[in-house]
């Protein structure tokens, strides 16, 4: 009785079979897909959105607005090598009483002072050159902040990339999972013993959603970082996820560094701070100055004073030690930019370095997982057949094999992407993302 019954269910298994095995949907290849996108291709797209991203940058225009007002400090202090004339202006006095000479004078009067330097130990040169130095550092900043704006364009976009096939790769899984609660139900249906390999095989289809949906939620927080830099959150991935990239040339990018944009602002900021200095202790010597002058009070007799002009002297021979103090916080300043300017340095070349060791391992982690997902696509085959067909596999090792297969495809992507973050990373290190993006398309 029992073995007629057990043949009847191979029977019925077998029938089962040969009815649903058509159904079964085409199965993807090793790896998320055949497609490769040039460079020049890759360049043009992240260029209108970096060139979009730029045009709406409040960052930027910010950056601008500091150079602008460091240009006109420039011109501040070079305007006190020019001559200055002073007007000021007195009414007429009234006396109040308690002397026994009167004011000698009448009615108000107007007084012209003009007063050129003719020598302050180079007080006047030294500020010039400060103030120029800052305005080169500010110059500085609007370009680093041209490449940081280009930089978190390109790190979102990577990521929405990367995210956009994770959600393809699950959507296989997910797909493949309902095939198999389908056909898992059509069993349990004849064979009702077999109802805890239905649940397991539910729990496993719960979980290639929870996977996808969560690809789908960090996608939508993407596209919420592309809209606050763009202004537009419909962003479109690029269809492929082979991306030709030229070779990383590290030692290229290392030679770089010391002409950084952020080093070279650091370095202005430390010498703009050196010529401060220089000029405070200039300014705490005597100075003289060339002044030309009249006035236009009259004396009791009503005659007016003439033109006059002189040399004065002008020293402020004790100031409780302002100026010395001044000087050296001045200098202080300046050593402390120089020495963020080493630190930079080796920050770049270390980031550098980070990213070519980041590269090299991505490209030789994703080239294993595409052999392994082609393996693990002929195994978990295998055990589809050998469990479905002759009942040599458990479904338990059918799940596995399924989780095994989709684990290496999302390992392959995430080793992909990881490779072109890193690329994009060490361009922006080296200060070259933004004449990466400018080259010409070949």
């Amino acid at each position: 009785m029992h073995f007629i019954i057990g043949s009847l269910t191979a029977a019925l298994l077998l029938w089962l079979g040969s009815a649903t095995a058509a159904e079964l949907p085409p199965q993807p290849k090793p790896g998320p897909g055949p497609a490769e996108l040039s460079e020049s291709t890759l360049r043009r797209t992240l260029q209108t959105l970096v060139d979009q991203a730029t045009d709406l940058s409040p960052q930027l225009l910010r950056r601008e607005a500091e150079h602008q007002a460091a240009l006109a400090d420039v011109r501040v202090s070079q305007s006190q090598r020019l001559p200055q004339l002073h007007l000021t202006g007195n009414s007429r006095a009234r006396d109040l009483g308690g002397g026994d000479v009167p004011l000698g004078s009448s009615g108000s009067a107007l007084n012209v002072n003009l007063v050129t330097p003719v020598f302050d130990w180079g007080r006047t040169r030294q500020a010039v050159s400060s103030q120029q130095q800052l305005a080169h550092a500010a110059r500085s900043q609007v370009e680093i902040s041209g490449e940081e704006i280009a930089a978190q364009v390109t790190r979102a976009w990577v990521e929405l990339n990367r995210q956009h096939m994770i959600i393809s790769v699950s959507q296989d899984y997910l797909d493949r999972m309902q095939y198999l609660v389908g056909l898992l139900d059509e069993i349990v249906r004849a064979d009702p013993g077999r109802g805890s390999e239905l649940r397991q095989a539910q729990s496993r289809l719960l979980q290639a959603r929870l996977a996808q949906t969560s690809a789908q939620t960090k996608a939508r927080e993407v596209q919420l970082v592309l809209g606050r830099l763009l202004g537009n959150d419909k962003v479109t991935p690029v269809q492929g996820h082979r991306w030709r990239l030229g070779r990383f040339n590290l030692e290229s990018m290392l030679a770089r560094v010391p002409e950084h944009l952020q080093v070279r602002s650091t370095q202005a900021q430390a010498s703009g701070a050196e010529h401060q200095a220089n000029s405070i202790r200039a300014g705490a010597r005597p100075r003289i100055d060339w002044t030309v002058g009249k006035s236009t009070l009259e004396d009791t007799l009503g005659q007016q004073q003439p033109w006059h002009t002189r040399l004065s002297m002008t020293w402020t021979a004790f100031d409780g030690g302002a100026a010395r103090s001044a000087e050296r916080a001045a200098r202080q300043r300046s050593e402390a930019a120089a020495q963020m300017a080493v630190q930079q340095k080796i920050d770049l070349a270390y980031q550098l370095r980070a990213a070519d060791q980041t590269i090299q391992d991505s490209v030789a982690r994703a080239h294993l997982y595409e052999q392994l997902s082609g393996e693990s696509a002929l195994i978990r085959e295998a055990f589809f057949e050998q469990w479905y067909h002759l009942g040599r596999r458990t479904l338990l090792d059918v799940l596995a094999s399924e989780s095994d297969h989709h684990g290496n495809r999302i390992g392959e992507v995430a080793s992909l992407f990881d490779g072109y973050q890193a690329h994009f990373d060490g361009l922006f290190a080296a200060g070259a993302l933004r004449q990466w993006l400018g080259q010409e398309s070949g």
